[in-house]
């Protein structure tokens, strides 16, 4: 045990190397308490919860807050075992400090941090993803898709990835009022925080509950960045931050995450004014040798529609009648079909009839006798189901589509007046919107629904002129 005035005197020691070494505005302490500079050149932390730092002024001055840590971890271990000691509350700035200043354990004695450990080999990380979940209309928290990163256990093979752990940033809703959703997601109303769950968690609620494909993109990391990563995430983890849902929000808070993992990244820097989903994925994809593989894992929705397209307009007629009920299809309602067309049809009934009744629990009694009697006459066939053609090379990936923000000027004149307009698209151009197939056009008659220019004055069905330049960013 280290007596108190030596302790005392360490500490004084460490400090006074700290300031000399000037680690205070070291940039990565600064990515490690996610400062960034204001409007007015002024260091102050995206984190806003008091918990996050161990100095009052700690979330506008690093130096401040860098001595406060150290003296943390000088520390005696809390008596509560609800609480934790600076060391194992903070592994990722003890480690970094550690490491700066060269700290033995004559000049400090380390603690032992047992609940970091267990969580730590609980997700036994070897590899990391980024998973990108689709569009999601019924939801306006997911318009613009969601993000969200994967811990790859050690020794789990790519049919093994369901028991792995998801990495989630979401908001926390208080309501379900739309306009005070509206206005709180966009001034900051709400707090977001991390969480980890199962992976098969995820992969239920977006492929299954809400029928959105999943996009997997497998990181080439070493194993000191997932060690740096799974620091920070504890850190992380009950700490709450002010979520905007224009700029920080779920996929934002992500990036100085991964800047943490890798200090030659420097992703968070980009994003300012928007934060689109998919952006932050072409981000990380547009880093040399960072993406190494790209795996698809369409949605129940997504593959039931892939299986009726195999079918004909008979056979639909007949799978739809088998998923409304299994007893109004039988054996000699089939026996014109092949074995393997037959197969093909109830697999697409079975798509169709979980899709309508839902994949929650708890089911009444009437709709599983229908599933059960659904897959008896499924199994009567003995046929293996056929493999759909689906994966990441037969279907666009996200990444590859065109960027998401928008400008348009335009200029044109009738025989009564001429108009000149300028529309800025921030986030997704409007869905009537069709993509020129040059960055300039010049077009005789202007067709309603083609662009926003459809308001002009002019006179009623006479031809007029128009230019119309567009840019992305």
């Amino acid at each position: 045990m280290i007596q108190p005035a030596f302790a005392s005197s360490s500490l004084e020691t460490l400090q006074t190397r700290a300031r000399q070494q000037h680690l205070g505005s070291d940039p990565y302490w600064h990515r490690l308490l996610h400062y960034r500079r204001n409007l007015l050149g002024v260091y102050q932390s995206e984190i806003d919860d008091p918990s996050f730092f161990l100095s009052a002024r700690g979330r506008k001055d690093p130096a401040t807050e860098l001595d406060a840590t150290l003296r943390a971890f000088f520390a005696p271990i809390p008596q509560d075992p609800e609480e934790q000691q600076a060391q194992c509350r903070f592994p990722a700035r003890y480690a970094w400090l550690k490491r700066k200043l060269q700290i033995d354990s004559s000049q400090l004695q380390e603690v032992s941090c047992p609940r970091f450990e267990k969580w730590k080999a609980q997700m036994d990380p070897g590899s990391l993803s980024l998973v990108f979940a689709s569009y999601y209309m019924n939801n306006p928290a997911s318009t613009y898709g969601h993000t969200f990163l994967r811990l790859n256990a050690k020794g789990h093979t790519p049919d093994q990835r369901l028991l792995d752990y998801a990495v989630n940033y979401a908001a926390d809703l208080e309501s379900d009022n739309g306009v005070l959703f509206a206005l709180k997601g966009l001034w900051g109303g709400y707090h977001g925080h991390f969480s980890t769950f199962p992976y098969y968690m995820k992969v239920q609620e977006y492929n299954n509950l809400e029928a959105r494909d999943l996009w997997e993109y497998d990181m080439n990391v070493s194993s000191a960045d997932l060690d740096r990563l799974v620091q920070h995430l504890w850190e992380m983890g009950n700490i709450r931050s002010r979520y905007f849902f224009i700029n920080k929000n779920c996929s934002y808070y992500l990036m100085p995450v991964l800047d943490v993992m890798d200090p030659t990244l420097s992703l968070s820097r980009r994003f300012l004014l928007k934060t689109i989903p998919m952006d932050t994925v072409r981000q990380v994809v547009q880093v040399p040798g960072m993406v190494k593989n790209v795996s698809y894992r369409p949605s129940h929705a997504t593959k039931m529609v892939v299986a009726r397209k195999r079918l004909n307009r008979e056979e639909v007629r007949l799978a739809e009648r088998a998923a409304e009920d299994p007893a109004h299809v039988t054996v000699k309602d089939l026996a014109f079909l092949s074995k393997e067309r037959q197969a093909m049809l109830l697999d697409s009934a079975y798509d169709l009839f979980r899709y309508q009744v839902g994949f929650t629990r708890g089911q009444p009694t009437a709709v599983q006798e229908k599933e059960k009697s659904l897959l008896l006459l499924r199994n009567q066939l003995g046929v293996p189901s056929s493999a759909l053609e689906l994966s990441s090379t037969s279907v666009t990936a996200p990444h590859l589509g065109h960027k998401t923000g928008r400008v348009d000027l335009s200029y044109g004149f009738s025989n009564r007046s001429h108009f000149e307009e300028i529309s800025i698209h921030p986030k997704l151009h409007i869905l009537h919107n069709r993509k020129p197939a040059h960055r300039s056009r010049i077009s005789r008659e202007k067709q309603r629904g083609e662009s926003d220019l459809t308001h002009c004055r002019s006179s009623r069905g006479n031809a007029r002129w128009f230019l119309w330049v567009f840019g992305r960013f």
